[in-house]
């Protein structure tokens, strides 16, 4: 995808510092950090896509994902294990796989349907 010019600035583990009233309190790494250049994308700058995938989401982790969102003021975007070989891809930038169930690997062809076209 980075070759065909789809994704740029690919990042994994990438930490994201939770500080309350200029105390540090514990630090989130999202798995995957990215700007996405699909087809329907306008911005030349591409739009900045922070992606988690999770077969088991722990309070802490929801409690992180809270802080971060409300602190650096994006969504994150995750890929939940629902059960056995079913996932579902929670992204807000395409409102239509929202709430969708199906394979892991039919949600990456869907989010990805031009890069696998070509």
């Amino acid at each position: 995808m980075q070759a065909r010019g789809l994704v740029s600035r690919l990042e994994t583990q990438v930490p994201f510092i939770i500080t309350v009233n200029n105390q540090q309190i514990c630090t989130y790494r999202c798995d995957h950090r990215f700007r996405w250049h699909g087809p329907e994308v306008i911005d030349p700058r591409g739009i900045p896509i922070v992606e988690e995938v999770k077969g088991m989401e722990t309070p802490e982790w929801k409690l992180k994902c809270k802080l971060v969102e409300a602190i650096y003021g994006f969504k994150i975007s995750v890929i939940r294990k629902i059960s056995g070989k079913e996932w579902q891809y929670h992204q807000p930038l395409a409102a239509q796989l929202i709430g969708r169930k199906s394979s892991f690997a039919e949600q990456i062809r869907v989010r990805y349907a031009d890069c696998i076209a070509a």
